[in-house]
């Protein structure tokens, strides 16, 4: 699964690096929704939308948003 996120919110970046630490099977990916190559790597994520709720992808490629 990869989460998208925002890098530059103190809180976001604090909750996200807690969640990677429970993951102890390495399941899941954080990508910061600021990188500079962001949009290139992830063309079908509306980085504005993806900033006012949290986005998720599965591995098969379903989209989640809001997660709990």
């Amino acid at each position: 699964m990869i989460i998208f996120y925002d890098g530059n919110c103190p809180l976001c970046n604090h909750e996200m690096q807690l969640l990677k630490k429970h993951d102890k099977n390495n399941q899941i990916n954080l990508e910061d929704l600021n990188a500079a190559d962001f949009v290139n790597r992830y063309p079908e994520i509306n980085v504005q939308h993806a900033m006012s709720i949290l986005h998720a992808k599965t591995e098969s490629g379903h989209m989640i948003y809001g997660l709990d």
